[in-house]
């Protein structure tokens, strides 16, 4: 008899999945199990999805008040050039202009100086480690073969998105190595990575998701990405696109 139902990430289980957290939710209703949902980032769309799963009244608590950016992230808008959009999809386009930007900025960020000054938060150390969020897996994948085609460190790079082969638990074993890297490493990455990953001494994300328009965009290009660095008593630093399209 299950006697309680939590579901974490919950205002994306409803946005993507709603028919079938139903199904589990309503699975038993003579028993009538306690749910609990959980998230950070819900808006009133979702809000109500979640009551429509209640089977009475529920109570809502709220730890912050609003949408809420961490207070130990520094945000920083990245004005890219407006060749790099798709302005139907508001989101970078896959050409090579856009790949040779991503791995131009990601090298600048982990090897040099060049945005000391404008990306701070390196912890004591002399190096950023770099989260680098992007829109399609065939991005991340032209990123980084276009870095290590410039002589990126092989050892100091890592990629995760819902393609790369785990054959042997190779993607965990990817993954793994680089929460152990430390300063100077890069993991390049699609929204995959964006909920429920801690990764020690990330200090800084680079989000290719657009700020976007709406509430839903918002939270899941910029809230949960940017989520992973400066996180426990550490601070981090994040640094976001701005479309042609967005409004910011």
């Amino acid at each position: 008899r299950v006697r309680m139902i939590v579901l974490d990430e919950a205002d994306m289980l409803v946005d993507e999945y709603q028919t079938e957290v139903a199904s589990i939710v309503r699975h038993d209703t003579s028993h009538r199990p306690q749910i609990i949902a959980v998230s950070a980032s819900t808006d009133e769309e979702s809000t109500q999805a979640l009551q429509a799963l209640m089977p009475a009244a529920p109570w809502i608590v709220h730890a912050t008040t609003g949408q809420q950016l961490s207070a130990s992230v520094e945000y920083n808008m990245l004005k890219a050039p407006p060749r790099l959009f798709n302005r139907s999809s508001n989101s970078f386009n896959a050409s090579t202009s856009t790949v040779s930007f991503w791995a131009g900025l990601a090298t600048d960020i982990v090897t040099t100086d060049r945005y000391a000054a404008e990306l701070p938060n390196r912890n004591g150390n002399d190096r950023h480690k770099l989260m680098l969020f992007l829109p399609t897996r065939a991005l991340c994948d032209s990123v980084q073969r276009r870095m290590q085609s410039q002589d990126f460190p092989k050892d100091s790079l890592y990629m995760l998105h819902g393609r790369v082969s785990d054959e042997k638990g190779k993607r965990s074993v990817g993954f793994n190595k680089f929460k152990e890297a430390g300063p100077g490493s890069v993991l390049i990455t699609t929204t995959v990575s964006a909920r429920g990953l801690d990764v020690y001494g990330v200090t800084i994300v680079v989000t290719g998701i657009p700020f976007g328009t709406t509430l839903k965009e918002k939270r899941n290009g910029v809230l949960h990405c940017t989520g992973r660095t400066g996180r426990a008593s550490a601070k981090g630093t994040a640094l976001i696109p701005q479309s042609p399209c967005s409004t910011g």
